[in-house]
């Protein structure tokens, strides 16, 4: 894996041998590289990223994978795969990361009533609950 890569140059060699560019969620969030490296936005967009990690902020994953749907830039299933599928496959964990037939039923609930500050109101790991927001989903509590 090619973790954080400075230049273009760097993301597309890690490309060419078959590597996975990882890229900061935060990047795409503030609108470029803090440290001076390549735009995440732009790396995603000429397909130079394969996964956006969370790097320094945990919450930029999801605003990460909202904004890039939001924008147009990319579709829905590209933007999830970024923060889901591709994160699994790139570790071996081939069992989850989409919503597919014989996959783990990890899933997320997102309120994006503000789409700068979606947050999850529910999770389900393994096709249990796993964190609920009682106010938001009563269909859900068992």
């Amino acid at each position: 894996m090619c973790e954080f890569p400075k230049t273009r140059l760097a993301a597309a060699a890690a490309r060419a041998f078959g590597e996975t560019a990882i890229l900061g969620a935060p990047n795409v969030i503030r609108g470029g590289s803090q440290s001076g490296g390549i735009d995440a936005t732009t790396a995603i967009r000429d397909g130079l990223c394969d996964v956006l990690a969370s790097d320094y902020y945990y919450p930029a994953m999801l605003q990460a994978a909202m904004r890039l749907c939001g924008s147009g830039m990319i579709g829905t299933a590209e933007a999830w795969s970024l923060v889901a599928r591709a994160p699994a496959m790139a570790t071996g964990l081939a069992d989850r990361g989409a919503l597919e037939v014989g996959l783990r039923a990890d899933i997320i609930v997102v309120d994006d009533s503000d789409p700068r500050l979606p947050r999850v109101v529910a999770a389900i790991a393994g096709g249990q609950p796993a964190l609920v927001d009682g106010a938001r989903l009563r269909w859900m509590r068992p």
